[in-house]
């Protein structure tokens, strides 16, 4: 992630959070930013693994950000794009339907949030176009979690729930965008791949 970013993100907080320490706005945007990645879905990365006539199950990690978590699976596919059954009853656990009748490299799409912050800010790693497409929702989801606090010099319940609106908002335009690819306009249905 791009330290002007995040060092810009900080400052806007500062500005609207008189007296607040650091350390909590850092706290509180690890809090807004995986309440967005999982409420929104929009991080999500795809794991391509191998796999083998006699397993199941198959341990997957986040290759993209290793601080980052898994949250969920969207669907594993093969290299004709045709969809495999597959569960994941345990995070980072990936449970085929069936033991694979032959050898082949499979991609699973998950769910991707943030992990425990290992840098030196104390913010969590993610990829820098989540801040550049969502600077504002996240900034609002902070303010807005952050003015809710009771008996701070910041404390302010009406713009508390200003801010937390525009969040929720922010994460159901995140899943619609995710929806529809991006592509202003674009329905989220559409005609089955194998047609």
């Amino acid at each position: 992630m791009a330290n002007a970013d995040l060092t810009r993100l900080l400052n806007e907080a500062r500005v609207h959070l008189p007296g607040a320490l650091d350390e909590g706005i850092r706290y509180t945007i690890f809090n807004a930013l995986d309440e967005f990645f999982r409420t929104s879905e929009v991080w999500r990365e795809d794991i391509d693994f191998d796999t083998t006539i006699v397993d199941l199950i198959y341990d997957i990690e986040p290759e993209e950000v290793t601080t980052s978590k898994i949250v969920r699976l969207i669907e594993v596919t093969n290299s004709s794009d045709i969809s495999v059954y597959a569960t994941m009853q345990t995070i980072g656990e990936l449970e085929l339907a069936s033991i694979p009748t032959i050898v082949e490299t499979l991609t699973a799409t998950f769910v991707i949030t943030v992990g425990d912050p290992i840098s030196t800010t104390g913010v969590p790693v993610f990829p820098e176009w989540i801040l550049a497409k969502y600077r504002e929702a996240i900034l609002s989801g902070v303010l807005g979690k952050m003015m809710m606090q009771p008996a701070k010099v910041y404390s302010n319940q009406t713009l508390a729930v200003y801010h937390l609106r525009r969040f929720e908002a922010a994460k159901s335009q995140g899943r619609v965008d995710v929806q529809r690819k991006n592509v202003r306009g674009a329905e989220a249905w559409q005609y089955p791949g194998g047609w």
